[in-house]
């Protein structure tokens, strides 16, 4: 398992305590939640989860999601995006 500054890497653990930040309102957090999901690291890939995330991170101001919402309508994801209008 891969260390950082001599501490064993725990993803599972990690994950749990950027969702609690997330879940507490936490504009970076969501951020880094949603690109985890979109990415499919350290959980499994759902765009409707990512697409969550980012819009809750967009509506509290945090540029980067709202780029990262923008694209995700324009490009990659358009069931996310109509499913989100439905």
């Amino acid at each position: 398992m891969p260390t950082a500054w001599g501490v064993k890497t725990n993803l599972k653990e990690a994950v749990a305590w950027v969702g609690k930040a997330a879940g507490n309102g936490l504009p970076a957090a969501q951020f880094v939640l949603a690109t985890l999901f979109a990415a499919g690291t350290a959980v499994p890939r759902d765009d409707q989860i990512a697409h969550a995330w980012f819009t809750k991170a967009a509506e509290q101001g945090h540029l980067k999601a709202m780029y990262r919402l923008a694209k995700m309508h324009e490009t990659a994801q358009p069931r996310v995006a109509y499913a989100q209008l439905c």
